[in-house]
């Protein structure tokens, strides 16, 4: 067998590189991989609507390109990674775009150290510079300009009185202004940003989470998301919060106040959801900066948490070996009080705590036929579901019958009478 091109994996996991690469885990709340072809493969086994839990590694695919050599395997995984949405959680896709633009790996020279000399203070998508901002800047005019245009075809409009959508805008991007001009044309709009015109030819429909069309004949892809009139952008390694104004709004922004992010330096807030392994510390301990608070398990691997600065322990509301299930939220609160720091440990777990109601009519049960000591929180009947919250065991419904199973096969009784799917 001889060697035919080039091929490159890489694996999609659900992790926030931006904060040390720590496993994201929830609920894959919309989940779309590129299509199979000639070029690309997806090997796969998460879906849409599924969770990724605590118990598990948090891989979500390997994405494979092929290409008749080196440059064009990544040339084909730079548009497979444009193309892959996940939503609901964290995952790695901009960093895996970021290797692949990055020279040394286009290059072949690198090292197992490329990820600690090239990004010493970790990886941030959120302005990270694109390498063709102008990309960023036409897709985000051409989808105001096109709201705009749907919005000003309202019924019941006075003669005389309608509304006229102009061709000058202005996109707010990182805080920078970059006035536009856009005019709709057969298939898409011709934008004039900065002396020079852009060809933004498409078929995009409201609601698509990946912008895809031509930009001057070149194919892109760009990951959509829209909140009221502003919009996050995902193209490459690089993501980008931007706002489309008119010119008299863009004059007028220099007024309007800062916004002041709230001070977080008070809290220690947990990495991510886990099994409590351990307690360090007791209340009325005086505790050093460094110094270990609580050993937290998740993803098979234990997270050492640290006192950020010296401190009493004021209260504990954690026992030993208790688990946070993903809707959980876990936080060690540190506030000053006469010169001393006092850290607080406790827990929100809202209404979905085990032994309270989940709907009008469905209240919470527990499993206990083949695991006496654990405790399985049901979700409403329409989920259909039972899921440990301290075992590796899912009991799921997978016959007409109504018996719900174990993961490893043995049937769990008390797991039966949902009734039928409230949809």
């Amino acid at each position: 067998m001889g060697i035919n091109g080039w091929a490159i994996e890489s694996r999609v996991y659900a992790e926030d590189p931006s904060r040390n690469f720590l496993p994201s885990i929830g609920r894959l709340v919309y989940y779309r991989p590129p299509g199979d072809d000639e070029h690309v493969r997806v090997d796969t086994g998460v879906y849409e609507g599924g969770e990724v839990s605590m118990y598990y590694d948090p891989m979500i695919a390997k994405l494979i390109t092929y290409g008749a050599n080196r440059e064009e395997a990544i040339a084909h995984m730079r548009l497979a990674l444009d193309r892959f949405v996940i939503r609901g959680v964290s995952s790695n896709l901009s960093f895996l775009s970021a290797l692949m633009e990055h020279p040394k790996f286009v290059s072949g020279n690198m090292s197992t150290n490329l990820i600690g000399e090239e990004y010493p203070d970790g990886f941030q998508p959120i302005g990270n510079p694109h390498s063709v901002p102008t990309i960023m800047i036409s897709v985000a005019a051409s989808m105001a300009r096109h709201y705009r245009d749907r919005a000003a075809r309202i019924a019941g409009q006075l003669d005389g009185y309608r509304r006229n959508v102009p061709h000058d805008w202005v996109v707010v991007m990182n805080d920078e202004q970059h006035p536009v001009s856009v005019k709709p044309v057969q298939g898409g709009f011709d934008v004039k940003y900065n002396g020079d015109s852009f060809a933004v030819r498409s078929d995009w429909q409201f609601g698509q989470h990946i912008f895809s069309g031509t930009i001057n004949g070149e194919q892109i892809f760009v990951q959509v998301q829209r909140d009221k009139q502003n919009y996050h952008l995902s193209h490459g390694s690089s993501q980008a919060d931007i706002s489309i104004v008119t010119p008299r709004a863009a004059e007028l922004l220099k007024y309007m106040p800062v916004k002041v992010p709230p001070d977080m330096s008070g809290y220690l807030l947990s990495p991510m959801p886990g099994l409590l392994v351990s307690l360090a510390v007791k209340e009325g301990d005086t505790v050093n900066e460094g110094e270990e608070l609580a050993v937290l398990e998740a993803m098979k691997m234990e997270n050492t948490l640290l006192a950020e600065r010296d401190c009493v322990v004021t209260k504990i509301n954690y026992a030993h070996r208790v688990t946070t299930l993903p809707w959980m939220t876990k936080s060690w609160s540190l506030s000053k009080n006469s010169g001393v720091a006092r850290i607080r440990l406790g827990i929100n777990a809202g209404n979905r705590s085990a032994g309270r109601r989940r709907s009008g009519r469905e209240p919470a049960r527990t499993c206990t036929s083949h695991h006496p000591d654990r405790v399985h929180a049901l979700r409403p009947p329409c989920r259909r579901q039972c899921l440990a919250a301290t075992t590796d065991a899912a009991c799921r419904q997978f016959n007409p019958a109504g018996n719900y199973w174990c993961a490893g096969g043995r049937k769990i009784d008390l797991c039966r009478g949902f009734g039928q799917p409230r949809h």
